[in-house]
């Protein structure tokens, strides 16, 4: 799939999300950045459309490079990884978070800079109590499992890219170089703290959400090709 169309089929991806959140009781707001950590993970898709968008990319250097020695989560399989697995083999284990993560290198007096463009980990992570007030927060598992399909799609269109954590992601795409050989479409090697991505094989939805989730995969198959 060319990068054009990649990039519409995102888009797509992000106002299907949106329709199917709109209509919630959500305590999140504008100001509210409990779960704004280093520990957001993205794909390689999501970062170019970040930087692509935004008119002071010195600016997310500069706030990249104070971020790069801070303890941030890295992980180990990607959704559609981890999805074909359980399918497999059953369960597995994912590395565990850091106890005590960084902010987001993006957030500006508690403010996301590029929240326009933010990546689909922070679209689908919402919550009906105030994270603040309970240290914790507390999602519907439907919503638990639509977030999943859009992650999964996100993955599956992007197969020649790479995930890994916000921070790693957007210092790959920032650089000139590595940039250009990803809009050549050309294949990435594995790179270090980044993980090559794999296409979805199986939807990773549980048994009482899969006829709640058909209008989304009727929105979304459309553009991005018959699945599930």
């Amino acid at each position: 799939m060319p990068l054009d169309a990649q990039l519409d089929a995102l888009a797509r991806i992000y106002r299907v999300l949106d329709d199917t959140f709109d209509n919630s009781t959500l305590a999140c707001h504008r100001g509210c950045a409990a779960c704004c950590t280093q520990n957001v993970t993205m794909t390689t898709l999501e970062g170019y459309r970040i930087i692509t968008r935004l008119s002071q990319q010195a600016n997310l250097r500069e706030q990249l490079s104070a971020a790069a020695d801070s303890s941030r989560f890295l992980p180990e399989l990607t959704i559609n990884d981890l999805a074909r697995q359980c399918a497999e083999n059953g369960p597995v284990s994912e590395k565990n978070y850091p106890d005590d993560p960084a902010p987001c290198p993006l957030l500006a007096d508690n403010i996301c800079t590029v929240y326009p463009v933010r990546p689909l980990a922070c679209r689908t992570m919402v919550s009906t109590i105030d994270c603040r007030k309970s240290g914790y927060a507390q999602m519907d598992s439907y919503f638990l499992s639509a977030g999943n399909i859009f992650l999964q799609f996100t993955e599956h269109i992007d197969q020649k890219g790479l995930t890994g954590n916000l921070t790693d992601v957007l210092s790959y795409v920032c650089d000139n170089r590595k940039r250009h050989h990803y809009e050549a479409g050309a294949a990435i090697a594995d790179v270090g703290g980044l993980l090559p991505n794999h296409p979805l094989t199986v939807l990773m939805v549980p048994p009482e959400h899969r006829q709640q989730v058909s209008p989304i995969l009727n929105q979304l198959n459309p553009a991005i090709g018959k699945i599930g």
